[in-house]
This record gives C-alpha cells, structure tokens and sequence, in this order.
C-alpha cells in the first residue's frame, strides 16, 4: 500500500493514468498495469472514466475540471452556490469546456457546455484551487447569459455590490453587447457603461 500513501501525499484526489506512471516513474509497464489493474479490483483505485483515476473518496469538483482538460466550473452549480438562483442543481456539476458533453458518474451528471476557445482560455475571474478551476459569480453570470440567452436570475441583489460591478466593467469586453446589455437589465446597471465587443 506504499503507492497508495504517495498518492494522498499528492493532495489530490483524482488523477490521469499519465500522472500517476510519472508518480511510479520506477515501475516496469507490466508492473504498472498490474499495479492499476489490482488497486481497482481492491477498491483503493476507482476508474470511473478511460484514464482516469480516483481515490476511493474524491472530490467532484476535481472530477469535473480533470474529465475535460482547461474546464472550470461555472453556470447554475456557481450560481446556485452564490444564491444567484433557487433551484438546486446538487447532482450537477455545470461547466464550461471546449466541447460540450454530459456524463453521469456515481449518479452525478457532469455536464459541459462549449464556449469559444479563448474565452475558455481566459483566467480573468476563474479561481484557481489547487485541483481544480471555479468562477467567480460574476464570470459564471456572464458565461450563463452568453451561453443561454433567455436565462434569468432569482436574486439579482447578490451582484449589487461595488465589487461586483468593478468585475463586470473587466468582463464585459471579453463578451458580445448583447450579453452585456442583458445583464445589465438583469441587475439594474442603467447608468453602467456597455464596453464594444
């Protein structure tokens, strides 16, 4: 169970098959896929998706930005978080990602949602945690607008901060006007200035 520990050591929770053969750089190939294969018979390993790996206890959030690469969360699961919206969404992750998709592990629906290239690849508002990627809720608010124009808010006060708008005035431009415009009827912007995209 030697591996096993070097694993925890790492502070993650989810790995793909590349990152745990660098971890036993040492290991023959055969030895390796002998190592994998009987770690998950045992249950100390879980493979819920092709290369990739999971302690038995990991953190979805870590799950959803490793199952598609540049991902971070965003949309209704930030939202809802940050009382934005009322219906729960505790068996979703929502994400934005390079290409849309919907997969369901453990009885939790990963879902995916295509944004264009460099806005995905843009960090401004995106936190980033140690295993994985979230953004803030005003760059989830602007991805949700972007990517569902007829989407709507349950609580539009959560954005009536100084702090917020200042994150907005940043975000704007990386979004077309018409999101811009939407979102600031959305929140009661009137006297916001709306940045060219």
């Amino acid at each position: 169970m030697k591996w096993l520990k070097e694993l925890i050591l790492t502070k993650k929770t989810v790995f793909s098959t590349d990152e745990i053969r660098q971890i036993f750089a040492d290991l023959s190939e055969n030895t390796f896929k002998v190592t994998l294969y009987r770690a998950k018979l045992n249950g100390d390993l879980l493979n819920p998706y092709k290369g990739i790996w999971t302690l038995p206890v990991y953190d979805e959030r870590e799950l959803a930005c490793k199952l598609k690469g540049n991902s971070y969360i965003s949309l209704e699961s930030v939202l809802f978080e940050a009382g934005a919206i009322f219906q729960a969404y505790f068996n979703t992750k929502t994400c934005v990602a390079k290409f849309s998709a919907d997969l369901t592990i453990n009885n939790v629906n990963y879902r995916y949602t295509k944004v264009k290239q460099d806005l995905l690849l843009n960090d401004l508002y995106v936190r980033q945690y140690e295993n994985y990627r979230i953004a803030t809720p005003e760059r989830a608010l602007c991805d949700y607008v972007y990517l569902f124009s007829r989407a709507g808010i349950d609580a539009p006060e959560v954005f009536s901060s100084p702090n917020s708008t200042a994150k907005f005035k940043k975000l704007f431009p990386l979004y077309p006007k018409s999101t811009q415009e939407k979102i600031k009827k959305m929140i009661d912007m009137s006297d916001f200035k709306v940045f060219t995209y």
